[in-house]
């Protein structure tokens, strides 16, 4: 959450379009990194999306969700508000 709230000490404007495939990527890199540097213990990470609009490229997310799917990842997203 600090990070969350940190993002509003800066000049980032939150606005639409919503597009979060960057970010489950680099998430998955992290994931598949951090799994790999484990030496044979388990790691697991869990990705958590607050958004407030609506997944603007929705068909490429899903892809990509399904691409990601054998590293030890969840995503969660969270829809906020009335979109």
């Amino acid at each position: 959450l600090d990070a969350y709230r940190s993002v509003f000490e800066t000049d980032l404007i939150m606005s639409g379009p919503t597009v979060i495939t960057k970010v489950i990527q680099a998430a998955a890199a992290r994931a598949r990194k951090a799994h790999n540097n484990m030496q044979g213990k388990m790691q697991y990470s869990v990705l958590l999306i607050l958004t407030d609009g609506i997944v603007s490229n929705l068909p490429e997310t899903k892809q990509l969700l399904a691409t990601v799917g054998e590293v030890p990842l969840s995503v969660v997203i969270i829809g906020l508000g009335m979109a």
